[in-house]
């Protein structure tokens, strides 16, 4: 027998918010038991069921259908006349009752008139709401295209099914179409575990209700009882966790995450422990499904909502392709891969990321551009960017039951970076149980405020991404979540509406308005000095939680005594709304009451063009001002560029040397010395970041270092054993830092636009091109994968570049093994030095780098010092290429020649030819080509040093 319809009502009738936790469990426990022998628990009977307890699980199903519409459904349906129609409408404006509240007390009047038999089951009513989705654009297209023709019109059926029911259930019917049970508290947890006690388990594997249902169809959970005692749940939990995978296509939830108040309650969420601290970047979260079959790939992309948006987004597909490397043996998964990362925008002339709003511009919802009204028409500079930042899925690898360091490194192996496309998200690494654990993890954050970060997410560095525990939770770390560190203003409450979507106010007495308007001052001076009617911009609107309950009271009583009804053009006041809000102020205060306002930074609204503060919340009420003490317009817009001018600030400095470097140097992240910051907006890398040393992503590589300010070289686990020419040789270094004049900062934002042009001939040469690497590459590449999940017993045998960290200076130091002892002079060995760092550097004085026409001479000092000097980072479309370009000038090396390059070129010529085995065939075309772009980088931008290289010791294909 199926389960009515009317049954699952009378649960929702009994779920109030009043009751106590223990009460309402006990009411839904109850209810299960009752009705067992009628619940569904496979197949569409179960689909049914759990989408009536979670219609906001069914981002699949999009009716079209707000209250406006089912107004005009419910009268036809319902055959109401005027004057019940003017009822229905009274009751929502004079009583404050929600839409779904007003027609059911509508409808009650004939629920004695007309017989209801009650014979709708929930399968029928489910079944009309997938014909009614179907037939919606924004509905998924899988769950349009299974639903194919629908033969009736689903309006009319929709308008049957009303007429059949009682005025409860069309109550509840109204609520499902808004998937907005409320006031009914419905606990998931509770729910999925009396429908089945693996269920909460399988829906984190498997957020699709389909998909998680499938699981349950397994012969080994069939035999299953449905709620065993928790030690048997347990027992029982752990025998089918492998049945229990994810897998591409089927998203996988989000982690659960806490937000933290102050540092000391991030360090006291966190524990004493290993932590991951990871920028935070202001985008759209996507979750990629690769899947390979017959040699053909199809990706799968969902947003944070579980919504299918892979067409929304089909900006990315190219790049996800590419930096997957598709199609080329260098793909390292052959049948699934799914990957988390944010959807952002890149500027290509400015070379930083831009600001949220400008997403909409590119980003498509069913073919329609959302938003934009008054925006700008896109940049033909700007275009998409995803950045990575987990790993989820690799073939058969589950990595979502691994720790976090280890999907850290499978991540760095797995993506090929591609600047301004493709990254992977910055992160340092903070051991909470060290003595200044707490300080690092204090500097991160302001450091992270300093450069207008959104915030930062803190991961335990050996949390699974899901355990069957459920006890793995983020902890988001924001300026505004902690009191004074947020964007602040004064602005002023002009206006009021009570929305009856606001449940909470039904309980409370007295609450005429539930939504307040926020405005600026656009005519202050005229006001202060001629007296004029003062004139309001509406910039925001704010309602629970984002005031506290206190401050709803008092600007409830407040406004009793001011209000007017509204108008935008009244004697005392004007209001300029625009389409700055969906629903208008039902009545204006003809006194506004002045508020401090903090939001999470400054964003651009939807059909605006002005900026105003993100996610306002109303800490202060100042009783003791009025609205001429407040911000006006044009004060509230200049605090919002100043908020945003790091923008700016950031990447001018910053971003412009730094882009280069983050798709040549695959596989490795950067490391950086905390003496002065190096500001990379693109790619989030930061001075800050201390010691990130690719200890997670490389667990075999040196990590010497200078430590604390005395200058002593301490050595850390594995270093000297392995290489004990290395000590001795990095003793000698002697690089000191200077400040940043404005000399040499003029100097580094510089490009001349031939060095541009040039930049942008080689990028475009072969660009699409799906070029494969040599078998020594492809060789090198498996060695660092398999170094990076290798044992400890096994890290010893398997060949991989290291670094040298010095932190009490301005420029990290890179050295790479497979240099040594190719060349020597005044008796120190040349290890493939390489300096990362746009500041100015004063080398030794017996360090010379003289730039003629034709000829680059060097000469070095004495014994006891080491040569850093200019080494140059070329973008490599090709592998092709690389050989095109270098196969030259290591013949000429080989003969004895004058170098057209510094000599201290030769560190990456020696790597290549190292790398390759030897010397190749030369292709001869680019060779020109590259010298001369090399020549203009190094005189213009001198200082910005790195190997090109996917991790110290050979290059990695690449299709820029």
């Amino acid at each position: 027998m199926a389960l009515n319809f009317r049954r699952i009502c009378d649960l929702f009738e009994r779920l109030s918010p009043s009751q106590k936790p223990d009460d309402r469990d006990r009411v839904i426990q109850s209810w299960f038991q009752q009705h067992n022998p009628t619940i569904v628990r496979q197949g569409l009977g179960a689909l049914a069921l759990l989408s009536c307890f979670f219609p906001e699980k069914r981002p699949d199903r999009v009716y079209g259908l707000r209250e406006v519409k089912l107004e005009g459904i419910v009268v036809k349906a319902a055959g109401l006349g005027h004057t019940r129609i003017s009822e229905l409408r009274r009751l929502q404006e004079n009583q404050r009752m929600d839409f779904a509240s007003a027609v059911e007390r509508v409808l009650a009047a004939t629920d004695d008139v007309h017989e209801h038999t009650h014979s709708l089951s929930v399968m029928d009513v489910d079944q009309t709401l997938d014909r009614l989705a179907a037939t919606c654009p924004f509905s998924s297209p899988k769950h349009r295209a299974m639903m194919g023709e629908v033969p009736q019109d689903p309006i009319d059926e929709l308008m049957s099914i009303f007429r059949r029911l009682h005025s409860m259930e069309a109550k509840w019917l109204i609520r499902l179409i808004l998937k907005d049970l409320q006031p009914a508290e419905m606990p998931p947890v509770v729910i999925l575990q009396q429908f089945h006690f693996l269920m909460p388990d399988l829906f984190r594997t498997r957020t699709n209700l389909i998909d998680a249902l499938e699981l349950l169809d397994c012969d080994i959970i069939r035999r299953m009882p449905l709620c065993p005692t928790p030690d048997v749940a347990k027992q029982l939990r752990e025998e089918v966790l492998l049945q229990m995978q994810p897998r591409a296509g089927t998203m996988i939830a989000l982690q659960p995450f806490q937000k933290a108040r102050s540092l000391k309650h991030c360090r006291r969420l966190a524990g004493n422990k290993e932590i991951s601290v990871e920028r935070k970047y202001d985008g759209e979260y996507c979750q990629i499904h690769v899947s390979m079959a017959n040699g053909a790939s199809r990706i799968t992309i969902f947003s944070k909502s579980g919504r299918d948006s892979t067409m929304d987004r089909e900006g990315l597909h190219d790049t996800i392709r590419q930096c997957l490397a598709i199609g080329t043996t260098g793909c390292k998964f052959r049948r699934q891969c799914v990957l988390s990362g944010k959807l952002l925008i890149w500027n290509d002339r400015t070379r930083r990321i831009m600001p949220f709003y400008k997403i909409r511009r590119y980003v498509s919802r069913e073919g329609r551009q959302l938003g934009c009204s008054r925006d700008s028409p896109p940049c033909e500079d700007e275009h998409l960017m995803i950045m990575f930042y987990d790993l989820l899925i690799l073939d058969d690898n589950m990595c979502v039951h691994e720790p976090h360091n280890v999907r850290r490194r499978r991540l760095w192996a797995t993506v090929y970076r591609i600047p301004g496309r493709a990254d992977i998200g910055h992160r340092v690494k903070i051991d909470l149980r060290l003595v200044d654990g707490a300080t690092r993890l204090g500097e991160e954050m302001t450091s992270a405020i300093a450069r207008g970060w959104e915030g930062l997410v803190v991961k335990d560095c050996e949390a699974p991404y899901l355990s069957i525990h459920g006890d793995v939770q983020l902890i988001k770390l924001k300026k505004d979540y902690i009191p004074g560190l947020g964007d602040s203003a004064d602005l002023v409450v002009v206006g009021g509406r009570y929305d009856t979507k606001e449940i909470w106010a039904q309980s409370e007495k007295g609450i005429r308005w539930t939504t307040f308007y926020l405005a600026c001052l656009s005519n202050k001076e005229a006001v202060l000095r001629l007296e004029a009617k003062p004139v309001f911009q509406m910039v925001a609107s704010v309602t629970r939680p984002c005031l506290s309950m206190a401050d709803v009271r008092h600007l409830n009583c407040y406004g009793a005594s001011h209000q007017v009804p509204f108008a935008e053009y009244i004697s005392q006041m004007e209001v300029e709304i625009g389409s700055m809000a969906p629903s208008r102020p039902t009545e204006l205060f003809i006194e506004p009451a002045v508020v401090e306002v903090v939001g999470a930074g400054f964003d651009r609204p939807a059909n605006q063009r002005f900026l105003t503060l993100r996610f306002p919340r109303i800490v202060k009420i100042h009783r003791d001002r009025t609205f001429e003490d407040s911000l006006d317009f044009i004060e509230y817009q200049r605090l919002a560029q100043e908020s945003m001018a790091w923008l700016a600030e950031e990447d001018v400095g910053g971003q412009r040397q730094t882009s280069y470097a983050s798709s040549s140097f695959q596989g490795v992240e950067s490391v950086r010395s905390t003496s002065t910051p190096i500001i990379d907006s693109g790619t989030g890398r930061g001075g800050d970041d201390e010691n990130e040393t690719n200890e997670d992503e490389n667990p075999d590589e040196v990590s010497l270092s200078v430590t604390g300010r005395r200058g002593q070289m301490t050595k850390r686990p594995g270093s000297a054993e392995h290489f004990p020419n290395l000590a001795a040789s990095c003793k000698k270094i002697r690089i000191l830092s200077t400040s940043k004049s404005e000399k040499a900062r003029h100097e580094r934002e510089t490009t001349p636009m031939t060095v541009q042009q040039t930049t942008s001939q080689i990028l475009d040469t072969n660009v699409g091109a799906i070029c494969n690497p040599p078998p020594a590459l492809a060789a090198h590449d498996a060695s660092l994968d398999a170094r990076a999940m290798a044992s400890p017993e096994q890290e010893s045998s398997i060949h991989v570049g290291f670094r040298l960290s010095l932190r009490n200076i301005a420029t990290p130091i890179l050295l790479d093994e497979s240099l040594s002892g190719i060349w020597s002079e005044s008796g120190q060995e040349l290890l493939g030095l390489c300096v990362k760092c746009p500041l100015p550097l004063t080398y030794n004085k017996h360090i010379v780098l003289d730039h003629l026409i034709g000829q680059q001479m060097m000469s070095a000092g004495g014994e006891d010092h080491m040569m850093a000097t200019h080494v140059v980072l070329v973008h490599w479309p090709s592998v092709e290429m690389v050989l095109a370009g270098i196969n030259p000038w290591l013949r000429r090396l080989e003969h004895n020649e004058q170098l057209f390059l510094p000599p201290t070129c030769w560190n990456i010529i020696f790597l290549e030819w190292k790398a390759l085995g030897g010397l190749k065939e030369d292709p001869a075309e680019s060779s020109h080509i590259l010298m001369d772009f090399i020549q203009g980088y190094i005189e213009c931008r001198g200082g910005r040093l790195d190997f090109f290289g996917r991790a110290l010791g050979a290059p990695r294909c690449s299709n820029v």
